[in-house]
């Protein structure tokens, strides 16, 4: 419950997004004149990805672990 409340609490705090988003956030800005290209658009793909994969599976694989074993369904 502590780790679902943190990781909730995080999310806002700061540009989080999920790497689907902000590549879609940059492509769209670029095709609409934005400045920002696809190289941008990679970059961001490059780091955002090991960051969800870190901050989302690990902290998803720790709550699912951490459930009372009630309340699993078998």
């Amino acid at each position: 419950m502590v780790l679902t409340y943190t990781v909730g609490v995080f999310l806002p705090l700061g540009p989080l997004d999920h790497v689907v988003v902000s590549a879609l956030h940059l492509l769209f800005g670029g095709w609409l004149g934005a400045g920002v290209g696809y190289d941008d658009a990679i970059g961001n793909v490059a780091l955002a990805t090991p960051g969800n994969i870190i901050g989302g599976l690990l902290p998803m694989t720790l709550t699912h672990a951490a459930r009372p074993k009630a309340s699993r369904r078998s």
